[in-house]
């Protein structure tokens, strides 16, 4: 059985629409709002090491209307962020803001492109220009690389 690693528990302040924003992509990914707090740090991490110092911080909402978000990291994940944000003489809690944000709306792009592939695709197979056997392989392929970029589960689809 595989050890588990504690995580690294911090909260945040974010604007309620960036909450909503965050929610709404984590059950639509069939995902915890945490784990899909992780994948978009982790990916942000992966694409973006160190983010550019004069990149400007999304302000911290005001008191009144914040939202706490509470989350759990992977530790590894944690120094990541604590080292890029030192890098750039942010806070860790402006940094991760960042780079949720980012990655959110990176993954939004990456998802409207996938879906004018899609469709492209798809009227080039309505033509019946090609031989049954390469439309289908297309077909099947474009599925699953739909189910790679949206990361969806095995047995599960999007709505």
């Amino acid at each position: 059985m595989r050890e588990r690693k504690p995580k690294q528990g911090f909260a945040i302040l974010l604007h309620p629409d960036y909450k909503a924003q965050i929610v709404g992509a984590a059950a639509n990914q069939y995902r915890t709002i945490n784990g899909h707090v992780q994948h978009l740090l982790s990916s942000s991490m992966k694409r973006w090491p160190v983010l550019p110092a004069d990149l400007a911080p999304l302000p911290a909402p005001s008191r009144g209307s914040a939202k706490i978000f509470h989350m759990r990291i992977s530790p590894d994940l944690h120094a990541q962020l604590v080292e890029s944000a030192d890098a750039c003489a942010r806070s860790l809690a402006a940094e991760v803001r960042i780079r949720l944000m980012r990655a959110h709306e990176y993954e939004q792009q990456a998802e409207e492109r996938l879906l004018q592939l899609e469709s492209r695709i798809s009227a080039v197979l309505a033509c019946g220009q090609l031989p049954e056997a390469d439309a289908e392989r297309l077909s099947n392929a474009i599925t699953r690389f739909g189910a790679e970029v949206r990361g969806e589960a095995k047995g599960f689809k999007s709505a």
